[in-house]
């Protein structure tokens, strides 16, 4: 500093000014985070203040750099030095997103052609989602499955997936397609017999009375009436009796396993309606059946 007088006088001298150094203080900063829960592809960058420069990094991973990357859901921690040795500890957890969950709903057997029907609900990940079946439909409800194991993946906003396998069984009454019925419509139980002279079903038929059941249970709209019918070799009193009780035999099933009784109802219609000769074994066997019929199609 120089000093000048009135005459011009001057004088110097030296005054030493000290540095002034902030306290050094450190942060990580999320540049980019978790994707997925199974990603690692986020990336830290600790950013300083005070000290003084060069500052030097050390992660716990051992990265010396200020920006990691290549990381997934956890804990990480930093040491940020600076040039006169002073040091600051920092830490971060970086949260996985909400994993993406898929939920089965409905599912419906296939028949000779592929209309097995099944549904998912996606839930966690990031909306909005898009779903993708094995078959090419690209709907949370598909509706032209074969039978067999049906695959769908749902992918997220961030592009995470999920996919889910559904069993689409053969189904057994390939017309009771939901959506394709109508009222009146008369459909064969094939598989539903019943011993001789007997009111006793056979084991045989409880798999097309179980997916009888779960039609109803999937479509609480719809009332069926079960028709029995006998072959000619009984007096009409006896087709008549024998007809209902089987087919109330049948109803009695399903509302055991948890139907409506009010949209199961049964009759015997003896062998007033034969659909082949009756003057042949195989013609009175055809017969000797059950069928359904559907009654009503509407709201529940």
């Amino acid at each position: 500093m120089t000093a000048t007088d009135s005459r011009n006088c001057k004088t110097t001298t030296e005054i030493e000014v000290g540095e002034t150094v902030l306290p050094l203080k450190a942060a990580i900063k999320e540049e980019k985070p978790v994707s997925c829960p199974d990603s690692k592809d986020a990336v830290l960058t600790l950013e300083i203040q005070g000290g003084k420069k060069p500052y030097r990094f050390l992660w716990q991973q051992g990265s010396d750099t200020q920006s990691i990357q290549g990381l997934g859901a956890g804990s990480y921690r930093a040491t940020v030095s600076d040039a006169i040795g002073n040091s600051a500890q920092v830490a971060f957890t970086l949260a996985s997103p909400p994993a993406l969950q898929l939920q089965a709903g409905k599912r419906t057997g296939a028949g000779k052609s592929p209309d097995g029907q099944s549904s998912f609900t996606a839930a966690g990940g990031t909306p909005p989602y898009a779903f993708l079946w094995d078959n090419g439909e690209s709907t949370p409800d598909a509706s032209r499955l074969a039978s067999g194991t049906r695959q769908v993946t749902v992918t997220d906003a961030r592009g995470c997936t999920a996919s889910a396998e559904v069993v689409i069984a053969q189904r057994l009454i390939a017309d009771l397609v939901s959506g394709k019925i109508q009222p009146g419509q008369t459909i064969a139980l094939e598989q539903v017999q019943f011993e001789v002279d007997s009111t006793n079903f056979s084991q045989a038929s409880i798999p097309m009375l179980n997916e009888l059941f779960e039609f109803l249970a999937s479509n609480p709209g719809v009332s069926i009436e079960i028709g029995g019918h006998t072959s000619s070799l009984c007096t009409d009193e006896f087709c008549d009796r024998l007809s209902s009780a089987r087919a109330k035999s049948a109803a009695d099933y399903l509302v055991r396993k948890g139907a409506d009784p009010a949209r199961v109802s049964s009759k015997g219609y003896g062998k007033r309606f034969p659909i082949a000769d009756n003057n042949t074994a195989e013609g009175r066997k055809k017969n000797q059946r059950v069928e359904l019929k559907i009654l009503a199609i509407g709201n529940p």
